[in-house]
């Protein structure tokens, strides 16, 4: 199983990149 809080910090991060640079890629867990 995944760590919950893990992955929502991720994908925190993963929107503060795609705000950044304007593109968004996101790969499955």
């Amino acid at each position: 199983e995944y760590n919950i809080e893990y992955i929502e910090l991720l994908s925190d991060k993963l929107l503060d990149y795609e705000k950044e640079t304007g593109a968004f890629e996101i790969t499955e867990f």
